[in-house]
């Protein structure tokens, strides 16, 4: 297992983007957040469940489920000097690229891999898409973070859901 990734490790890197779409995916209200995001989502929303996509030894991609974990901050809305109630914000890292993505209906996404400079979060806001393997499958659907970072080896391909899906992209240089 490919263990020198820093989303194994659980450090917090690029949790700020992953945390900010997590809660435009997650929607108002914190029992909708805890719904889409899972049990592991705690009571601080320091936590969340992802997918994780990587290269194997075996030069397979294989998934992992995995927490991240970061440092929950008070949120202070612009010129404001003390923290909004009810909001909380997360340390942050700079995003190369944020795309909001559609697949349609049953569409067949080719054999690739993820960038060879980046880490690429997903985030299913909806629809649904079977991420195929060549060791496995897993079907991803709303609420569901997924971390690609198989840029090397056989790669992953995908199946969108009859009803399509949309997607929310963040793009973090490596």
């Amino acid at each position: 297992m490919n263990t020198s990734s820093p989303f194994r490790r659980r450090d917090t890197f690029g949790l700020g983007a992953l945390a900010a779409v997590a809660g435009l995916v997650a929607g108002p209200g914190r029992a909708r957040a805890e719904s889409l995001c899972g049990s592991a989502l705690a009571a601080d929303f320091s936590q969340f469940k992802a997918v994780r996509v990587f290269t194997g030894e075996d030069g397979h991609s294989h998934f992992e489920e995995i927490v991240l974990s970061g440092k929950v901050l008070p949120f202070r809305l612009q010129g404001e000097s003390k923290p909004t109630p009810g909001f909380l914000g997360y340390y942050s890292s700079k995003a190369t690229q944020v795309s909001i993505l559609h697949g349609p209906p049953d569409l067949d996404l080719p054999w690739h891999n993820a960038p060879s400079t980046a880490y690429e979060f997903f985030f299913m806001v909806q629809g649904s898409n079977m991420l195929i393997t060549r060791t496995a499958t897993r079907l991803i659907t709303p609420g569901t973070i997924t971390i690609f970072e198989d840029a090397t080896g056989s790669g992953h391909a995908g199946k969108v859901g009859p009803e399509g899906y949309t997607v929310i992209s963040v793009t973090l240089a490596g």
